[in-house]
């Protein structure tokens, strides 16, 4: 478990597991916030990616997709282009989960 302080180095990090990723991205994580995720040089990244291979595979799966509800996300943008390559999953809440 990699322990990443601030959001600049968990964008840092995304950067870098995207870029060394040679075809499948799979992140979990809370709200896919814009904060952290909604960056032109991780979408560029992440677009690079995808169209690399037609095995290419990138997954996401949240918890909660209200914030991306009525705001434009330059990764969702992404996923509407390439939906056979990239996929947008919520956790299904009556699945047990650690923190309850």
């Amino acid at each position: 478990s990699w322990q990443l302080g601030s959001d600049r180095d968990q964008l840092e990090a995304l950067r870098a597991m995207t870029e060394q990723a040679t075809r499948r991205l799979w992140i979990h994580d809370a709200t896919l916030s814009h904060a952290l995720y909604d960056d032109g040089v991780l979408e560029e990244a992440i677009s690079r990616l995808a169209r690399r291979s037609r095995h290419s595979d990138i997954r996401f799966l949240i918890h909660d997709d209200s914030p991306l509800v009525g705001r434009r996300h330059g990764l969702v943008e992404l996923m509407r282009r390439l939906p056979s390559r990239m996929a947008l999953r919520l956790v299904n809440t009556s699945y047990p989960h650690g923190d309850r």
